[in-house]
């Protein structure tokens, strides 16, 4: 399990995102993807294992919206109860939350 050291940075591309007032699924979808690639360790396997919950969910992950997101995210929290400190799974829950919040469809 990894401590709370490693907690999530986000770059500064990411950082724009995390911002805006209104973001898109698409956005989401990237800003999910880097904080899930950094607290799993290995971006193959955790693209994988993105991949992989979406298509048990039924979720179009190549055009993700809103419902999407809110589909994956407690999948990914059971996921990452494997490796990461639950402080950490929480807090990244609440920014997810805060950015689901933000999601605009067209």
């Amino acid at each position: 399990m990894k401590d709370d050291k490693n907690i999530w940075m986000p770059d500064l591309e990411i950082q724009k995102i995390m911002i805006k007032d209104e973001i898109t699924p698409l956005e989401l979808k990237e800003v999910l993807v880097d904080c899930f690639s950094y607290a799993h360790g290995d971006p193959v396997i955790a693209n994988h294992i993105l991949n992989k919950q979406a298509a048990d969910a039924g979720i179009d992950w190549n055009n993700p919206d809103k419902r999407s997101f809110e589909i994956i995210i407690p999948r990914l929290v059971q996921v990452a109860e494997s490796f990461m400190n639950p402080g950490v799974i929480s807090a990244n829950k609440m920014k997810f939350r805060s950015l689901i919040s933000k999601c605009k469809c067209d």
